[in-house]
């Protein structure tokens, strides 16, 4: 039991980095993704 909840422990603990690293790459690709249609837009209306 006793290791059982220090794991728990370390998940909470760790969680909230990996929950930030995931949004950071969702926006870092987001981001990425409407500039890249942004641009495609701009080349259709030349």
């Amino acid at each position: 039991m006793k290791n059982n909840s220090l794991r728990t422990g370390v998940a909470i603990g760790l969680w909230p980095r990996y929950a930030i690293a995931f949004l950071w790459m969702a926006t870092s690709t987001g981001n990425a993704v409407a500039e890249l249609v942004m641009i495609e837009q701009q080349v259709k209306e030349d």
